[in-house]
C-alpha cells in the first residue's frame, strides 16, 4: 500500500487524517499524513471547512471542533469558531447541524449568543439535532431562564430519543 494511501485511526478507532475523519483525506490527499497541526491553524480550517460544499467536510470541521478542547487554552481557540458553528446549527444537512450543536456544547463559548440558538435547536425537526441540543445544553450549564422552557418541550417530545436525554 502506499503511503499517502494508509488511513490513520485514533484511540476511538475513528479513521482520522490530520484531525479530520475519513472523508477529508478522500477530498484532500495533502492532509493524509498530516499529524496534529497548531490548534489556532486547525481553528481556521475548520471555520472555513463549515462553509465548504460538501456537508461530509462540513459535519467533520463541526466535529474537530468539538474534538479538539482538551485543555482551557484550546477552548478559548476554540472559541473563536463560535459564529461559524452557531450558523452551522442551520445548516440544511442534520447531521452538520447536530455535531455543530454537540460542538457548541463542548466549547461552551459565548453563552450569550450560544443558549438561545442551541435552545432553538431543541426545535429541529430531526431528533438527532433536538438530542444533540438537549445534551449541549447540559455541557454548558445553560442559563435556566433561557433553557428550562426549551427542555420542558423537550421533554414532552413524541421521540424517545430525544425525551431520554431531558428525563
Amino acid at each position: 500500500m502506499d503511503i499517502s494511501e494508509r488511513r490513520i485511526v485514533n484511540i476511538s478507532g475513528t479513521p482520522q487524517v490530520g484531525g479530520y475523519g475519513l472523508c477529508a483525506a478522500r477530498a484532500w490527499p495533502e492532509r493524509r499524513l498530516g499529524g496534529e497541526d497548531d490548534t489556532d491553524e486547525r481553528v481556521s480550517r475548520a471555520i472555513t471547512d463549515l462553509r465548504d460544499g460538501n456537508p461530509d467536510i462540513r459535519r467533520d470541521a463541526a466535529i474537530d471542533l468539538g474534538n479538539m478542547v482538551n485543555n482551557s487554552s484550546d477552548r478559548q481557540k476554540a472559541e473563536k469558531a463560535v459564529p461559524a458553528l452557531l450558523s452551522a446549527l442551520k445548516d440544511d444537512d442534520a447531521d452538520v447541524r447536530g455535531d455543530a450543536a454537540r460542538a457548541l456544547g463542548i466549547i461552551r463559548g459565548n453563552t450569550q449568543k450560544t443558549v438561545p440558538a442551541v435552545v432553538e435547536a431543541l426545535k429541529d425537526k430531526d431528533y438527532r439535532v433536538r438530542q444533540s441540543a438537549a445534551e449541549a445544553l447540559g455541557r454548558i450549564g445553560a442559563q435556566p431562564q433561557t433553557a428550562v422552557p426549551g427542555l420542558v418541550a423537550a421533554i414532552r417530545d413524541e421521540d424517545l430519543a430525544s425525551r431520554g436525554e431531558c428525563d
